[in-house]
């Protein structure tokens, strides 16, 4: 009986402190507690671009040495880029498809500056290399690229007359300096 008795302390015992603790964590201020699958919720950026290729009807790329215009030609249910200043060689179709899905799908990777006076810090005065992408109702969204953002990060850009400035990824800053030789 006492063996009984002595296992039914101990049981309580625990008990007890386990509902203590349990009082304590529920009474805990949150910012003390943090539950790792709802503290934040990451948010996807957005392309620059919201349109589909069906809807673009050119994409013209200029950098500081060149200018080469990708046009899209719609045939009933086939879509087909071509270079006219390529005209005469050979394009590689694919790469063309992919440089244009690369640039509807361009994204930054975050909102460096909301109004910017100075466009200079960032390299976005004067002339710098561009991409113009034309819609299909005579919309234009020129995309400015401009100088490389500290530690290799990327490259800073701004769309049209906005006064925004943003940062993207190297891979999507190598779109604007692609000439007729690498299609």
């Amino acid at each position: 009986m006492k063996k009984q008795t002595q296992s039914l302390i101990i049981c309580s015992t625990i008990l007890a402190l386990l509902v203590s603790i349990l009082i304590l964590l529920i009474s805990m201020p949150n910012s003390e507690i943090t539950d790792t699958s709802t503290s934040e919720s990451v948010s996807v950026p957005e392309a620059f671009i919201s349109k589909k290729i069906e809807d673009i009807s050119k994409i013209q790329i200029k950098s500081l040495e060149n200018e080469v215009n990708i046009v899209v030609n719609k045939n009933e249910s086939n879509i087909e880029f071509t270079i006219p200043e390529l005209a005469s060689k050979n394009v590689s179709k694919k790469n063309v498809e992919d440089f244009v899905k690369e640039v509807l799908n361009m994204s930054p990777i975050q909102v460096v500056q909301e109004n910017v006076n100075d466009l200079s810090t960032y390299g976005l005065n004067g002339d710098t290399p561009s991409i113009s992408v034309f819609d299909n109702s005579s919309g234009k969204v020129v995309l400015k690229l401009g100088a490389k953002a500290p530690l290799s990060m990327g490259n800073y850009l701004k769309i049209n007359d906005e006064q925004k400035v943003y940062l993207i990824s190297p891979f999507y800053a190598e779109l604007f300096h692609r000439n007729a030789n690498t299609f």
